[in-house]
């Protein structure tokens, strides 16, 4: 499930990053939300969804180790 994007928090996201040799052309434009668009930052897809998975694997560790106690 993901959050769903409306016109008060959808935001233009460049699909590949301007800082990394992205244009404004229509094609590299999507509409995503605000807090996606913020924690993207100048990651591609790629580099934001293995982010988002590190911090996931982290968070699970973190869990186990209170659990186990």
């Amino acid at each position: 499930m993901g959050k769903t994007t409306t016109a008060k928090n959808a935001r233009l996201d460049h699909i590949l990053p301007k800082a990394r040799g992205g244009s404004d052309y229509k094609d590299n434009l999507r509409w995503i939300c605000e807090e996606a668009n913020i924690a993207k930052r100048h990651m591609t897809d790629e580099e934001f969804i293995n982010l988002c998975g590190s911090v996931m694997r982290w968070i699970g560790e973190r869990i186990k180790e209170v659990s186990s106690r």
